[in-house]
């Protein structure tokens, strides 16, 4: 399992750059990002028997990821495309991308997509037409601290996909509702502000209308497809018994299509090795090796001692 990122040089996205960073800083052993749509193909075709977290940070529409430029022109990811993406999850920054999102995982065995619905536009309109570029540029930071610390808490706390798009939409507003309770030399450290405009009134009550519109805006376009329950397996490295426990008890509840009980198989199969008891965690790896045998984690050695 791999964190695998796709970010083309695209206009409207350099904000995110420093998501980027950040994430490869932190997952340097098992994160990759790829500029070019061929190469990324070339990473996913030799992994097609992995389960991978691919994040997108692109454009996109209801029809295809805006990618790369090519003479000039972004090339299109279409849903042809997306059988390289199978068996992991897409997470697509991309505006608009729902509908492709449930087209791949119908089509294409996406585990799950977590995206939007609808355009998310991160140009603040304020009511009095003031302010624009620097409210803008607080919702840019805000929108990019959230992604970075929803998918870092994902990980880190064996979280599923309904519970990351929750994550997603709550820290939102947390990040709003500290902005709010910020002073305005708070403002002006955090954001970058002008001091002439950090304490003008007219631009706190844009704050607490006209951002907090968008910023509502944004989470109600916030979608789930596919298999809602997913949790990576490879980021499970506490051998806390009770925390091992509560996620068995977790993924035991939940509910996966037929055509990936694979999946919540192998995961109940490794969730038993860890806690060692091996008569279910042989039965579980058996019963997704018979749905998948080619599936990579269970031929690694991890999965092979003492069989």
């Amino acid at each position: 399992m791999k964190i695998i990122q796709y970010f083309p040089n695209s206009r409207g996205t350099k904000f995110l750059k420093q998501f980027q960073k950040t994430l490869a800083t932190k997952y340097c052993e098992t994160y990759e990002v790829y500029d070019k749509s061929p190469e990324l193909f070339n990473c996913l075709e030799s992994r097609l028997h992995e389960t991978d977290l691919i994040l997108i940070t692109a454009h996109g529409t209801a029809d295809f990821i805006e990618g790369e430029l090519e003479r000039g022109e972004p090339i299109r990811i279409t849903a042809e495309d997306f059988h390289r993406f199978r068996n992991s999850f897409v997470f697509a920054f991309s505006c608009s991308t729902a509908d492709l999102g449930e087209k791949i995982c119908t089509e294409s065995n996406v585990l799950s997509y977590l995206g939007f619905n609808d355009i998310v536009n991160l140009q603040v309109k304020t009511s009095n037409g003031q302010f624009v570029t620097e409210i803008s540029n607080i919702l840019r930071r805000i929108y990019n601290d959230t992604l970075y610390e929803s998918l870092v808490t994902f990980i880190q706390k064996n979280y599923n996909i309904s519970e990351l798009a929750q994550l997603i939409s709550l820290n939102l507003k947390r990040y709003y509702a500290r902005l709010l309770g910020m002073t305005s030399e708070d403002i002006i450290g955090k954001y970058a502000i002008p001091r002439r405009v950090a304490s003008n009134r007219e631009f706190i009550k844009c704050l607490h209308a006209d951002l907090l519109t968008t910023i509502d805006a944004v989470r109600q376009r916030i979608t789930v497809f596919g298999e809602k329950n997913f949790i990576p397996w490879l980021f499970i490295t506490t051998e806390d018994t009770a925390i091992l426990e509560s996620l068995l008890g977790k993924v035991l509840d939940s509910e996966f299509s037929p055509k990936n009980i694979y999946y919540k198989n192998f995961l109940l199969g490794y969730l038993y090795k860890k806690l060692n008891i091996k008569d279910s965690s042989e039965h579980y790896l058996g019963e997704a090796k018979a749905a998948f045998p080619e599936y990579e984690p269970l031929v690694m050695a991890f999965f092979q001692e003492n069989s």
